[in-house]
């Protein structure tokens, strides 16, 4: 049996063997989709064609991640992204590592069009491929030409079905960390007259900033509803952006930013229960007002612990697919009979309310 003083050692140099086989398998299968898509643009290949071959070897990328190291992801929020093969929208994604560059084409339905800094352009076949792509390529040296070559563009591309994908932190972040929100993103989602679509990526888990050693566990991805910018301001957009990527980040990662409680203190706020609220992954949405737990368990299995404080609760022995509109009704029917006090008595409901018509 393995002495445990040298368990963590082994793991690390697994860890290490694990991450140089991938690193190995990506720079070998790099090469073939590489020249695939130079044969292809020679041939008259353009636009979607190219992106296929190029998102074929991104989806190996990830596939092979979870195969080697043991690196997993976890997608929810799928069923915000528009639907339409026209609908044009602006990715903004939370950036901590190079995995994510690799898995949003992986996972999105519409082809994506990066924005990136032109000196990614001389990397050895992976430049080469991406410069064949329908990509916007900028020179940060030249800031104001720069974002007009993003502007227009990023409107012909969305025009055409594809996805603009900008990191709005501008680099990749630590682990628990947050960059200065540009608005860049924004302003070409207004431009073009499309709603931006706020994406929280928990990679650094797994695959932490600049680091050869990467670890197995799961990515979480989660996808926001879209936000739409017809008539607002840039920055406007861009807080209310951050505000939920940043958010979102402590609930899926609440290890990494030391809890709630160290975040708002960390910006110098109170801790209140407004605060609190406030800082929640949820707090974009009203608390419940009604609890259903089925299958007749009398718990809530540590749900919503916050948010459910003054929600009234039912629990019903129908199994959820048993769940149907009559047992709905009547959990609604019990909820309509209940006396809401919100951790009053019903002394002090009635005398905030007395009888408007008293008898």
């Amino acid at each position: 049996m393995l002495d445990k003083r040298w368990r963590p050692k082994t793991l690390q140099t697994m860890s290490l063997i694990r991450s140089l086989l991938h690193l190995l398998w990506m720079a070998i299968t790099v090469v073939p989709y590489t020249l695939a898509i130079l044969l292809a643009s020679l041939l008259g290949w353009r636009g979607p064609k190219l992106y296929r071959i190029a998102r074929a070897w991104l989806a190996l990328s990830v596939d092979s991640a979870r195969v080697i190291m043991g690196i997993r992801t976890r997608v929810t929020g799928m069923e915000h992204l528009p639907r339409g093969e026209r609908d044009g929208v602006v990715l903004l994604v939370k950036h901590q590592s190079t995995f994510e560059t690799f898995l949003m084409p992986a996972i999105m339905p519409h082809p994506l069009a990066y924005v990136f800094k032109k000196e990614l352009l001389h990397i050895p076949f992976f430049g080469w491929s991406i410069g064949r792509l329908d990509m916007i390529h900028i020179d940060r040296a030249q800031r104001a030409r720069a974002f007009v070559r993003v502007i227009q563009q990023g409107k012909k591309l969305l025009s055409e079905g594809v996805w603009v994908i900008m990191f709005p932190e501008g680099t990749r972040m630590p682990r628990g960390e947050k960059g200065t929100y540009q608005s860049s993103g924004v302003r070409l989602a207004i431009e073009a007259g499309v709603p931006v679509v706020p994406v929280a990526v928990t990679s650094a888990k797994c695959w932490p900033r600049k680091a050869l050693i990467k670890t197995p566990g799961v990515v979480d991805v989660s996808i926001g509803r879209p936000i739409d910018c017809t008539g607002r301001k840039s920055d406007e957009v861009m807080r209310e952006v951050e505000a939920w990527i940043e958010a979102e980040m402590r609930r899926l990662d609440p290890e990494a930013y030391g809890g709630t409680t160290a975040w708002l203190a960390a910006r110098g706020e109170p801790i209140t229960e407004a605060s609190l609220h406030s800082a929640m992954g949820l707090a974009h949405v009203p608390d419940p007002d009604l609890v259903i737990r089925t299958g007749g368990e009398m718990r809530i299995s540590n749900f919503l612990l916050w948010q459910s404080a003054y929600s009234e609760f039912f629990f019903s022995d129908r199994l959820w697919p048993d769940f149907d509109e009559s047992a709905l009704d009547e959990a609604i029917d019990a909820f309509s009979r209940r006396e809401r006090r919100f951790g009053k008595t019903s002394e002090q409901i009635l005398s905030a309310h007395p009888d408007p018509m008293p008898g």
